[in-house]
């Protein structure tokens, strides 16, 4: 869980898998906190000594943002999807980059601004639409990379490479795009380098979000 703070308020980023969604206390609190009431009262039931003298309940009138990639298709939660109705998410890789910028602000404190931002910017030069799986948790993980090498060193760029796997036959896509052919030029290519179908070349060029007009020289 993040807490984004804004005057006056805060907002609760909460990433949620698929584990919270079998905890009955969890869903309990999520209830409980997406109230349609301002003043949302959470209470937070157990019985167990380990709370000690710590409260067990409070007012809750925040903001929340929850993050998943699915969520279940039940009654008991079909009350908190009501209350938080869902919208589709599905940035590109460099839009993730830009996010990136914004959390190393608050995030990962031990590490100067200046060196953290020199990570992203290795990110930023080495992450294209061509890479697979690109998300928010690969700027742990490379933070961890960081971390652990001290520098942006050879170790460094070779394990934080690892993680950045690319799929080569959207990268050829994009590198083909770059050219002054037409289309069907590239078309033509992409076939012969993949012995893929012209189908699958047009389908690659919507997912990099490609045009579809004829590049021609100036």
């Amino acid at each position: 869980m993040r807490i984004i703070r804004q005057p006056r308020r805060h907002i609760l980023l909460n990433d949620l898998n698929k584990s919270f969604f079998a905890n009955s206390t969890g869903i309990s609190l999520l209830k409980q906190s997406t109230d349609t009431q301002r003043d949302r009262k959470v209470d937070y039931g157990s019985t167990t000594a380990k709370l000690g003298n710590r409260i067990n309940s409070c007012i809750f009138r925040g903001k929340q943002i929850f993050d998943m990639n699915t969520f279940p298709r039940n009654e008991e939660f079909e009350t908190i999807i009501s209350r938080s109705p869902p919208i589709k998410f599905n940035p590109t890789n460099q839009e993730i980059i830009i996010m990136c910028y914004e959390i190393i602000k608050e995030d990962f404190e031990d590490i100067p601004l200046k060196e953290k931002i020199a990570v992203v910017e290795f990110l930023e030069r080495n992450v294209s639409e061509a890479t697979k799986n690109f998300d928010l948790r690969k700027l742990k993980w490379i933070m961890d990379i960081y971390r652990m090498c001290g520098s942006i060193n050879d170790e460094f760029k070779s394990m934080a490479s690892d993680l950045l796997e690319v799929d080569k036959t959207k990268e050829l896509v994009l590198e083909l795009s770059k050219g002054m052919k037409t289309i069907k030029e590239q078309e033509k290519e992409f076939l012969q380098e993949t012995k893929m179908s012209r189908a699958t070349f047009y389908s690659l060029r919507n997912e990099l979000g490609l045009t579809h007009f004829y590049k021609r020289a100036l």
